[in-house]
């Protein structure tokens, strides 16, 4: 199993390619290093108000730390 980013997939003749802006196998992840991804990435969302932050990107950010933790976390139990 592998985490992906941003991408797409097509499926044809019996043939998958996968285009991805990164990607890692599952059982590589860091949970702890992915949990301090998190936990950045949401204190910029919630300063994005403050300071000058480009909110979308930052949303994205927060959206791939969540998944590697969640996935991290799925396949080492």
């Amino acid at each position: 199993s592998y985490f992906v980013a941003d991408g797409f997939v097509e499926i044809r003749d019996n043939t998958v390619r996968l285009v991805v802006d990164s990607g890692e196998p599952v059982k590589e992840i860091d949970i702890k290093r992915a949990q301090e991804s998190e936990k950045r990435a949401r204190d910029r969302v919630a300063q994005a108000t403050k300071v000058e932050t480009d909110i979308p990107r930052a949303e994205a950010a927060l959206r791939r730390a969540i998944q590697r933790s969640k996935l991290a976390k799925k396949y080492r139990m």
